[in-house]
């Protein structure tokens, strides 16, 4: 097995989503600012939306959205 050392990297992602912090405000929040363009009613459904249903892959909730 290879030890590999960190200095050979440009970067270094953690993907600690819902480990190490809960990140479920900050994806609704990030979600509305999406949508922001359409006024504050547009807005508040989206992420209405994102907190009545929290376990939809955002591959079927952006074209939802759209539509």
């Amino acid at each position: 097995m290879t030890q590999n050392s960190p200095s050979q990297y440009n970067c270094i992602f953690f993907d600690f989503d819902g480990v190490i912090a809960d990140s479920v405000e900050a994806k609704i929040t990030a979600f509305g600012e999406l949508y922001d363009e359409f006024g504050p009613d547009v807005r508040r459904a989206v992420e209405d939306y994102q907190r009545a249903v929290p376990g939809e892959t955002r591959y079927v909730k952006i074209p939802k959205f759209h539509r």
